[in-house]
This record gives C-alpha cells, sequence and structure tokens, in this order.
C-alpha cells in the first residue's frame, strides 16, 4: 500500500515544488533530474537487469522492445517524461496518452524491487513539475487541470496492481519486468544526456551523476 501511495503522491510533490518557486531555479531543477535519472538507471541495472537475466536468459529482446517503445513514446509526449517539454504545441491528449502508457509500464515492477519505488518516486517529481508546467501553458479549466494531474498519477499504481492481481501479468512476470526496464534505461540516459544545452560534462553535473549511482549501489 505504501508503494501506491507515494507513487500517487510524487506527481502532487513535482506540482508543489513548482508552487514554491523552486523550480525556477535552473540549476536546482537539472540538479534533482540528474540525480533522479542516475539513482533510476543505477537502480535498474544493479537491481532489475540481474534479477530478470538470472530468471530467464532470453529476456534480452523485451528489454530492446522497451527502449524502442519508449523511443515512440517519446515522439508524443515531447520529453515530459525525461524532464523537458521540446515544445509547448502538443495536443493534450497525445501527451496524455504517451505519459499514461510509461507510466503504466513503470509501475508494473513496483512491488517487487526493493529499492525501485524510490527510483521510480525520485523519478516521477521532476516529470510532476514539467507535466503541470504542461497543463498549465494550454490555459486548461482549473477543474480539468487537477483532473488531468489527478489521472496521470494514478496510472503507475494502476499498472503495479494489475501486476498484483491479475493473471496475464502474472504469467509475463519476468518479460513485462524486462520491458519496463528497457523503458526506463532510456529515460535515464536521455536524462544524463540531456541535462546540459551545451551537453557538456562539468563538474557539478559529474558530482551529481555520481551521488545518484553510487547510492543506487549502496543500497
Amino acid at each position: 500500500m505504501l508503494d501506491i501511495t507515494l507513487s500517487f503522491l510524487a506527481i502532487f510533490v513535482g506540482v508543489g515544488i513548482h508552487y514554491t518557486g523552486l523550480s525556477k531555479s535552473k540549476k536546482a531543477t537539472q540538479s534533482l533530474l540528474l540525480f533522479s535519472g542516475a539513482f533510476l538507471l543505477g537502480t535498474i541495472v544493479l537491481e532489475v537487469l540481474p534479477y530478470v537475466f538470472q530468471s530467464q536468459s532470453n529476456v534480452g529482446i523485451f528489454v530492446l522492445a522497451g527502449i524502442l517503445l519508449q523511443l515512440f513514446l517519446e515522439t508524443l509526449s515531447k520529453g515530459v517524461e525525461h524532464g523537458h517539454l521540446h515544445t509547448k504545441n502538443s495536443k493534450t491528449i497525445i501527451v496524455m496518452f504517451a505519459l499514461s502508457i510509461h507510466s503504466f509500464l513503470e509501475g508494473i515492477p513496483m512491488g517487487k524491487f526493493d529499492h525501485y519505488l524510490l527510483a521510480i518516486v525520485l523519478h516521477k517529481i521532476p516529470v510532476g513539475i514539467v507535466f503541470y508546467q504542461f497543463i498549465r501553458a494550454i490555459n486548461l479549466q482549473s477543474v480539468l487541470t487537477w483532473l488531468l494531474i489527478t489521472l496521470f498519477a494514478l496510472m503507475t499504481p494502476i499498472g503495479s496492481l494489475s501486476a498484483e492481481y491479475f493473471a496475464f501479468f502474472k504469467n509475463f512476470e519476468i518479460e513485462l519486468f524486462a520491458f519496463s526496464a528497457g523503458l526506463l534505461i532510456h529515460i535515464a540516459s536521455i536524462i544524463l544526456f540531456e541535462s546540459d544545452d551545451k551537453h557538456q560534462l562539468n563538474l557539478r553535473k559529474l558530482i551529481v551523476v555520481l551521488l545518484g549511482i553510487g547510492l543506487a549501489y549502496l543500497l
């Protein structure tokens, strides 16, 4: 129940950060995004991938499929899920569809791995900031704005509950874990490469990345 609650609230934490004004600090938001991406990548590589490959040796194709799916979803979401909105001229329904698929799939392994929940929560906080900024930019009515935010926040918990209660998800558990891992490997990699507009690895960026990966290793 804790994983369901925290993964749901993470989006609203991002919205709250926007309201505090902290999201106006480019260095602060970049550091949060970098740390979350590094920790997410470390968790997937150190915890999820060893499990799926130990359980089933031929799941590499599902990891690759997850990477390819996320590549396609990004063309629809315009990068919201890795903390960047590359264009504001996007149709809300298309962005919502892509983000919902992504969020649902990332929720599937949530109840299985010890530190996956923390990785997802940290990942979703900056996503919540960018998603809220996107919704506000298109000037929807307040009720519709909060309805879309709530629906988006529910998708990861729904993915986790589906994996727990539906037979299909249990029967293909390892394949779905590998699929989700591929999806998140792509996201985390993009975060690390795109967090700097100049695509340069400065000392601050290197330290934040090492802290994120180091925490994943220590845990």
